[in-house]
């Protein structure tokens, strides 16, 4: 069989970004240029490797976006360990126990969703387009947990408890949700789950939107508590986690 000069085989496969989508995107047999490859006989294999090589790295690299879902979380966490204690008193206190708890849950959680890195195990494809997807949903989901945070300032507690002059928030993003930095939390827990895309990381997505929603649950009661009247004004006017939707 013949076989086709690399230089040649280089000239063939520097198409324009349009066309490589397209062949990306579609079947190889139904790009245009096919026809003439299969006269010269190119190994169909060798075609596809030629044109893999072609592509930018973050299209052949999962680990690049995993990366990037990294340093997110990364930076999530030293927002968290830094504005910590810049809180007003609690009513009441959280017990240690409830503190471990909340550690090992964490803990548990990050496991899960880089549990494929140690496995070698996908249940999604590692799709670039997936993976890009779930990448700025990370990054908007890390955004609006610290945006959040920032603006609810000295009122944020860890579990549910009031404050001593415990004041409600309604601005930024609290305008359209009563909870963005949940919100937050779960689109960058979906985000990175599409981007390491194993079983234990969208099975902790589920269990933590279910466990969020129950706690949601309590906090409002609480609030509605704090502040009768305006809390359930606020309510009608505004949604849980989904603006418009939930």
């Amino acid at each position: 069989m013949a076989t086709l000069h690399p230089k040649k085989l280089t000239q063939l496969t520097k198409y324009n970004h349009f066309s490589r989508a397209r062949l990306f995107f579609f079947p190889a047999r139904h790009h245009p240029k096919m026809n003439k490859m299969n006269s010269l006989h190119i190994p169909y294999p060798l075609y596809l490797q030629r044109l893999k090589q072609t592509r930018p790295i973050f299209m052949n690299n999962p680990t690049f976006f995993t990366w990037i879902t990294l340093c997110c979380w990364f930076i999530f966490i030293c927002c968290w360990f830094m504005l910590r204690n810049r809180t007003k008193e609690n009513i009441q206190y959280r017990t240690n126990r409830q503190r471990w708890l909340a550690a090992i849950g964490y803990l548990l959680i990050f496991t899960a969703l880089y549990l494929p890195l140690l496995t070698g195990t996908r249940l999604l494809p590692a799709w670039w387009p997936l993976l890009a997807a779930g990448t700025a949903l990370c990054i908007a989901g890390i955004g609006l947990c610290i945006w959040s945070r920032l603006l609810l300032g000295a009122n944020w507690s860890g579990g549910v408890a009031a404050k001593r002059n415990h004041e409600l928030v309604i601005k930024g993003p609290y305008r359209v949700v009563r909870h963005p930095i949940y919100t937050g939390f779960l689109m960058a827990l979906t985000g990175t789950s599409l981007v390491t895309g194993g079983t234990p990381a969208i099975v902790v997505t589920v269990i933590c939107s279910l466990g969020l929603y129950l706690k949601i649950a309590r906090e409002e009661t609480l609030l509605n508590d704090l502040f009768p009247g305006a809390y359930a004004a606020y309510s009608q006017r505004t949604r849980k986690l989904i603006p418009f939707l939930l």
